[in-house]
């Protein structure tokens, strides 16, 4: 262990197997421990779940009555103490789509509600083989999430060259690793957009444009648009920028060669850059295409109610705070019982270590549009969410504020990696430079506040 923390060079080649072994621990403990229902939604997911897997049961049978009901009709079972009999022993009752009383249809195969769904709909069919309670098919599918989501970061984090302690320290966060352990879409969601961001990471490192940077633009440019959200559907446009002023870069550079060389360069890559031009072009095109279908013609009108909604009607004692807790360190405000300090203290860690990583980006105008991107996240969200639709003479107390409550914090976390690429300019003047340091309070902070998601939770269950 000792080896890993001795410098930066080594704590770079050995923090994804560091994050692996703290991902399974903390994934597995909370898949096992953690209520049912405890992720945002949590009773919708698995709803669409069991319904993609053919296996639609009504979860009145376990006295849930609604859709968003948290962990409210498990309280009475664990203070009983007969919990194990509720969930684990008592069979699911299946029946048809139809009949449901809830979400009795599948989801759409064309966005994030079918795709996000596929892994945990595979979780709950091994689950019911297994033994057909509602409790064993949440626990497999939960660990299904784990396992495949925690692999999935483990293999993007030794790939990206850069940014390897800023992925490290979001994908533990306790929101993150809450995900994971659940059957939400947001899991599938982050790990697209990691993907999506070390993908342009390395590009910038590399300062070259590969064959296989189309392969991936085409790859993550699919997975995006069919399975992520609104605001993370922007990514799409990171890539092709990336490899737009790379290219810029190159031909820059290319001009300041000896005549002679610069001819012979040409011959052999005519056809090359060519064809490169013509990847740009249509990346672009793309980018602007899915840009149009994300804002629609009615970007005007969605602006005016996003400043009406939230800059003039808003409560301002409705959800600031729990946004701010769920975008890093609660999951669920009103379930996870984890103290203010906690937040703040993963705030000031991002922080931290974005400006201890190395600084890897060469082009302002590469940071300049990480920060755009971000915002423009942020942007999208309250576009998505946001409602602005008469009742009558008056416009009800939440459509006035919107679709946007505190747990949807989490909605902002895959952006967070964006700053990566801001904090990473080189021209910044700005650094931290005891990266060893940095690492250790990180998986200190991680450890302590994913022990506190799981205190947070169960404590208040039997003394509040």
């Amino acid at each position: 262990m000792k080896k890993i923390f001795k410098t930066k060079e080594t704590i770079n080649k050995k923090i994804h197997k560091v994050y692996l072994l703290l991902a399974l621990i903390i994934g597995v403990t909370l898949s096992i421990a953690m209520p049912f229902f405890n992720e945002p939604d949590g009773q919708y997911h698995y709803t669409a779940s069991t319904n993609i897997a053919g296996l639609s049961n009504d979860l009145s049978a376990y006295g849930e009555v609604a859709i968003g009901s948290g962990i409210d009709q498990q309280l009475e079972r664990y203070q009983r103490g007969n919990y194990f009999e509720a969930y684990y022993k008592n069979k699911i009752k299946k029946m048809p789509i139809k009949s449901l009383p809830r979400l009795n249809y599948v989801p759409k195969k064309t966005n994030y509600d079918y795709w996000g769904h596929i892994i945990p709909a595979i979780g709950v069919k091994l689950g019911y083989m297994i033994y057909p309670s509602l409790g064993v098919m949440i626990v497999v599918a939960r660990l299904l999430m784990t396992f495949l989501c925690s692999i999935a970061m483990f293999l993007i984090i030794k790939w990206v060259k850069a940014g390897k302690l800023l992925f490290v320290v979001v994908s533990l966060s306790p929101v993150i690793t809450n995900t994971f352990a659940s059957l939400s879409y947001d899991a599938t969601n982050y790990v697209l957009a990691s993907f999506t961001v070390a993908c342009a990471i390395n590009i910038v490192v590399r300062r070259n444009i590969l064959f296989r940077d189309f392969i991936y633009l085409l790859l993550s440019s699919i997975a995006l648009l069919f399975g992520s959200k609104t605001n993370t559907m922007l990514l799409i446009s990171l890539i092709p920028l990336v490899i737009l002023v790379t290219f810029l870069r190159s031909k820059r550079e290319e001009r300041k060669e000896p005549v002679i060389r610069k001819r012979r360069a040409r011959n052999n890559d005519h056809s090359w850059y060519s064809w490169k031009k013509l990847w740009i072009i249509l990346s672009l095109l793309i980018s602007v295409l899915v840009l149009v279908i994300i804002f629609k013609p009615t970007v005007v009108f969605n602006l005016y109610r996003v400043v009406i909604n939230y800059l003039i009607n808003v409560n301002p004692g409705l959800t600031p705070g729990s946004i701010f807790q769920s975008t890093l360190a609660s999951p669920y405000p009103g379930v996870n019982y984890i103290p203010l300090w906690v937040s703040s203290l993963w705030y000031i860690l991002i922080v931290l270590v974005l400006f201890a990583e190395e600084k890897y980006v060469w082009s302002k105008w590469l940071s300049l549009f990480a920060v755009v991107l971000f915002v423009l996240g942020i942007v999208a969200v309250f576009y998505k969410y946001t409602n602005f639709v008469t009742v009558g003479p008056k416009v009800s107390s939440n459509q006035k504020i919107g679709g946007i409550v505190g747990v949807q914090g989490r909605y902002f976390t895959p952006s967070l990696l964006l700053l990566s690429l801001w904090a990473g300019y080189d021209k910044f003047n700005l650094k931290i430079k005891s990266y060893k340091f940095i690492t250790i309070l990180s998986i200190i902070v991680i450890v302590i506040s994913n022990a506190l998601l799981l205190f947070g939770t169960l404590f208040p269950i039997y003394y509040l």
